[in-house]
């Protein structure tokens, strides 16, 4: 009676895990479905960089697509971030390297697939290179500004980043497009390197990313110009006339020495007990602190005389 109770016992315990179950089956089945584009981390980046070489920008983001499996209940609140895509570098050697791609997922989801299974990255050696900086005046600044006797600290800074990024670095260059961001002595501004089209160029470093400018701001303006002479020409004689080759100039100098400037003369040309016309080259009286535009600039005068 013992016996035959106990089988009947295993009996419906049996039967009650097989119901168990089949109302698990129906009520919470497996389902799959796919994630696209997660995220691959690269594990050992910093050691890659420690060794002297980084990956190619175009690689640093990769993505696969994950196809999981789970129980409906499980499956509708997982999100790709509860994913996680790695990718192990083992062969630190510049050019292109093939590493498989693991995931790591919650208990209880299964894997069914990757795609792709493997992602290429391309190394690059991490090499320095020491360039000039130089100074890029905007032609935009307004039309009567001008920068003079500039100087830069430091001259040189040394640039560091993958081979292809270095190498494509054309020159440094600190940008003046804007008159109002630099005055009279030094001024603290940005070094960017940048490429033959001039675009700036992501992925390096600077030794200095600053450097110290120091220049003249000086202003243009166009003047009128007087001749000059001294004494009287010869008895009987008169001066008919007097021209030059330009009645104005241009000439630059501080705002403040060009503010009431209007005219500027030229040194006296001694005309005494002359009888006859005469010309030659004008030597203008400049004021302390303004200068020709043009330093080749040349000015001549012609004086006419005749007999009265």
């Amino acid at each position: 009676m013992i016996k035959n109770n106990w089988k009947a016992k295993a009996l419906s315990l049996l039967a009650a895990i097989i119901l168990w179950s089949f109302v698990i089956t129906n009520t919470n089945p497996m389902r799959s479905i796919q994630f696209r584009e997660v995220p691959v981390t690269i594990l050992n980046e910093s050691e890659l960089n420690e060794r002297g070489y980084a990956i190619e920008q175009n690689d640093v983001n990769p993505t696969v697509n994950v196809k999981v499996q789970a129980q409906r209940s499980q499956l509708n609140s997982i999100t790709p971030d509860d994913l996680a895509a790695n990718a192990e570098i083992k062969n630190f050697d510049e050019g292109i390297q093939t590493i498989r791609v693991k995931i790591t997922s919650p208990s209880g989801v299964v894997i069914d697939e990757i795609s792709p299974k493997e992602i290429n990255v391309k190394l690059e050696k991490i090499i320095n290179m020491q360039k000039n900086v130089e100074l890029n005046i905007s032609n935009n600044l307004r039309d009567d500004v001008i920068i003079e006797d500039t100087t830069i600290t430091p001259e040189k800074v040394v640039v560091t980043g993958p081979r292809s990024k270095v190498n494509k670095i054309k020159k440094l260059i600190i940008n003046i497009n804007d008159i109002s961001l630099v005055s009279e002595g030094t001024s603290n501004l940005e070094i960017n390197p940048v490429d033959e089209n001039g675009d700036i160029v992501e992925g390096v470093s600077l030794s200095q990313g600053f450097a110290n400018v120091s220049l003249r701001v000086l202003t243009t303006k166009e003047v009128s110009i007087q001749l000059q002479t001294t004494g009287d020409v010869a008895d009987g004689y008169t001066t008919s006339s007097t021209s030059l080759s330009n009645d104005k100039v241009v000439v630059k100098g501080s705002q403040d020495a060009l503010n009431n400037l209007e005219t500027i003369k030229t040194e006296p040309v001694d005309i005494s007990n002359m009888k006859k016309s005469t010309e030659g080259k004008a030597t203008l009286e400049l004021p302390e602190g303004v200068s020709l535009n043009d330093s080749k600039e040349n000015i001549t005068y012609k004086i006419e005389i005749q007999k009265k």
